[in-house]
């Protein structure tokens, strides 16, 4: 599932509220991985390879729960 970090906007709220992606937080740490995937199964964070697949993901969930 893609993580978010970051203040989140009202639409990423929804969409995390519908179990679409996952909000890291606000506060983004030294070591951590800004953009990339959760396994839902163990929890483990995976740096984003491609960036732009991430990106469009983001996007594309988010902009369904805009407006």
């Amino acid at each position: 599932m893609p993580f978010l970090f970051g203040l989140p906007t009202p639409a990423a709220d929804k969409a995390a509220a519908a179990g679409e992606l996952i909000l890291g937080g606000c506060v983004v740490w030294e070591d951590a991985i800004e953009e990339g995937w959760q396994c839902l199964g163990c929890g483990h964070h995976f740096q984003a390879t491609d960036r732009a697949l991430w990106l469009s993901t983001i996007e594309s969930i988010v902009s369904r729960h805009s407006g």
